[in-house]
């Protein structure tokens, strides 16, 4: 994994996600009350779609998105469920699609008239503008949980792995745009964070071999050496490496 970092707090979360008492009841509340997240489709519980309904424009500052019961996953979102769990409040700024920053990676969402919005450029920003209504959510430096899971649309096809990220860039500069965001929720006055593993995407169709599930025409790829992750080719489709004839889309 690239980002084998754990900081403090996770160990809160995961108890409230997944050490359920008997009968659904707790003894005791969970030691936080606020849960703010940040991050793409894998958190989004909703955030999306307000965008695609307000032609690519965010909230406004102190107005919360619709949350959704129906996400990306199909169901529920992790944080959906560790709030419910955890009896704590959800302010939630990930957007589907979403990657660290535009800067680095920049995907195109044209049904929205943009590029996806990204952690940096529009994530935090509507949540240092929403902190200042503090009716929204009494934060403290005891009571709230941050939590950022991102890496999927910045390491994958149409990013790194397919050198389609900005001239220049490097995994250096992902990692680095992570610590920006921990610093700028630190300037807004958090203190316990959470940063979530990047998920194995080796292990999921799109980027498995075929023999362990994947196919040939997910996104257009060629595969590498045997053993490796395919190289996804999202702009142009070369000859499907089994039958010699390009791939069906």
């Amino acid at each position: 994994m690239l980002l084998p970092l754990l900081l403090g707090g996770l160990s809160v979360a995961a108890a409230a996600a997944t050490d359920r008492c008997p009968g659904g009841k707790c003894a005791a509340k969970a030691s936080f009350d606020i849960l703010v997240t940040f991050g793409d489709s894998y958190t989004d519980n909703g955030r999306l779609s307000y965008y695609i309904k307000n032609k690519g424009k965010a909230p406004p500052a102190g107005e919360l998105h619709a949350e959704s019961l129906t996400t990306a996953s199909g169901g529920l979102t992790w944080p959906q469920f560790v709030a419910k769990d955890a009896d704590a409040k959800l302010l939630d700024y990930a957007v589907s699609g979403a990657t660290c920053s535009n800067k680095i990676v920049e995907r195109d969402a044209s049904f929205i008239g943009r590029s996806f919005p990204a952690i940096l450029d529009d994530e935090i920003p509507s949540f240092v503008a929403d902190a200042a209504f503090k009716s929204l959510s009494p934060r403290t430096p005891e009571n709230t949980i941050y939590a950022v899971w991102i890496g999927t649309n910045d390491l994958g096809a149409g990013a790194f792995l397919t050198d389609s990220q900005a001239p220049g860039a490097t995994i250096t500069d992902f990692v680095g745009c992570i610590w920006s965001v921990f610093d700028a929720i630190h300037k807004a006055g958090g203190r316990r964070f959470v940063l979530l593993n990047e998920a194995p995407l080796e292990l999921t169709p799109l980027y498995a071999l075929p023999a362990n599930g994947g196919t040939f025409d997910s996104q257009c790829e060629y595969p590498t050496l045997e053993g490796l992750l395919p190289i996804f080719l999202v702009s142009s489709c070369l000859e499907s490496p089994e039958t010699g004839a390009p791939p069906q889309t």
